[in-house]
């Protein structure tokens, strides 16, 4: 669990080349940074550079001054960032920086990783068609960290858990549906029933007790440990160093459709766009009609002025 308001007065600083900080500047205004104390972001080099990463390019609009693109993020996700500002005792975290930082991401081809160590060695440069996504996955890797080292997860305590069986009864009968039930499970769910929509059968949505949440959400209780020395994280496709040669740009025309734009589907949607200019058409198919508050933390579609 995230002590959200310990986050939004949280002291961050964000560094890196322009597109690297921006994309670092909206990740971490997503998740809810910059609301109380302000982020400060340290742009290394040609501050006004355009921006061509898909994220980046779409949550900051589509100026090449660095002041306009941080004015629409803080428009966007109704925060304060500004440039280069004193946060005495800030957690720095980096992505391509080469100003000393706490944690600093990197990217080269299908390789990425993160450290808390000097880095040895940059990589070649290399751009590929999932270069894009490893420094959004990166991007979104060093906001976790900076969760954790600034101590704003906690444990949570699981005291019970239950699985939800879905079961389609072909009767029209509900007296029968509850008796089909009770033959299945007795006394242990709690059960509701809903017809379909022909009429033809009843829907049982039969919760029961579940003892396995050791088995079922290991990964779960990991992540709310205490960080721990980084040393050089691998987090790409490929381990860092590797000798394959760069991907060729897509030559065939792909078409590809995307089933929900919600918290995984609008992260994927710019990234395929992005692949698919000029090779092919993308289609997104969601079944939610409006844009509601709590849709906002997890997607990147919409914003405040959608709801």
């Amino acid at each position: 669990m995230v002590d959200q308001a310990a986050l939004e007065a949280s002291s961050l600083e964000l560094v890196g080349p322009p597109e690297q900080a921006i994309l670092l500047a909206a990740m971490a205004a997503q998740v809810g940074f910059g609301r109380t104390t302000p982020l400060s972001i340290e742009i290394e080099g040609d501050a006004d550079a355009p921006l061509h990463h898909p994220i980046a390019r779409m949550l900051a609009g589509p100026e090449a001054c660095a002041e306009a693109q941080i004015s629409h993020l803080n428009e966007r996700f109704q925060c304060t960032i500004g440039r280069n500002l004193a946060l005495p005792g800030a957690l720095r975290i980096g992505l391509h920086a080469s100003s000393p930082v706490d944690v600093l991401g990197w990217v080269d081809g299908d390789a990425s990783v993160i450290t808390d160590a000097p880095m040895l060695e940059y990589g070649n440069g290399r751009h590929t068609l999932s270069t894009p996504a490893l420094l959004t996955a990166n991007a979104a890797a060093l906001v976790h960290q900076a969760l954790l080292r600034l101590g704003l997860v906690s444990d949570l305590s699981i005291s019970g858990g239950w699985v939800v069986h879905k079961v389609r009864i072909e009767t029209s009968s509900a007296e029968e549906a509850a008796s089909v039930v009770g033959h299945a499970y007795g006394d242990a769910g709690r059960v509701t029933f809903q017809p379909t929509a022909d009429g033809a059968a009843i829907l049982a949505s039969v919760r029961v007790p579940h003892t396995g949440l050791d088995e079922v959400l290991p990964s779960f209780r990991r992540t709310f440990r205490e960080p721990s020395p980084l040393g050089l994280c691998n987090i790409g496709l490929r381990p860092w160093g590797y000798e394959l040669p760069s991907q060729s740009p897509l030559r065939e025309p792909l078409d590809v459709l995307v089933v929900g734009a919600g918290g995984l589907g609008s992260w994927a949607i710019p990234h395929l766009a992005d692949m698919l200019e000029g090779a092919g058409a993308l289609a997104v198919v969601d079944g939610d009609a409006e844009v509601e508050p709590s849709n906002l933390n997890r997607q990147i579609l919409f914003s405040h002025a959608d709801v």
